[in-house]
């Protein structure tokens, strides 16, 4: 596997897991910088709970939303594939256009996936990088 992004420089992938509040909860780094994101978080030890059931007893309780227990997810984009425990985008497939409902949704996920953005800016600000 080449180190070579799909932007032409050498780099390395930095999956990284933050919670509401701005903390880092997992970090996994080192595969090679043209991997994709969906195999890179497949062999992590996140991908690996996840996959086997154990992600949310790692991560958090269930939080109680009208008297029902709604487990935590992770919000990915487009580059992952949909699973119990990991909410994506509605994608736009051939001859099949978003509905209203379906582009609120990616705009709420959106908007709530900033936060990991605003993640790495703050660890930005913090060390000038």
């Amino acid at each position: 596997m080449d180190y070579r992004c799909h932007y032409g420089y050498y780099s390395i992938v930095l999956q990284a897991l933050v919670d509401d509040l701005y903390r880092f909860i997992n970090i996994y780094v080192g595969w090679p910088g043209a991997a994709h994101d969906n195999r890179v978080f497949r062999n992590s030890q996140v991908g690996v709970l996840a996959e086997t059931h154990h992600l949310y007893s790692q991560l958090a309780d269930p939080v109680q939303l009208s008297n029902r227990d709604v487990p935590v997810v992770i919000l990915g984009d487009q580059g992952y594939s949909l699973r119990d425990f990991m909410m994506i985008p509605y994608g736009r497939t051939r001859g099949h256009y978003l509905t209203e409902e379906e582009q609120y949704f990616n705009y709420k996920l959106s908007s709530t996936r900033m936060g990991v953005e605003n993640t790495f800016g703050r660890l930005k600000g913090r060390f000038r990088i």
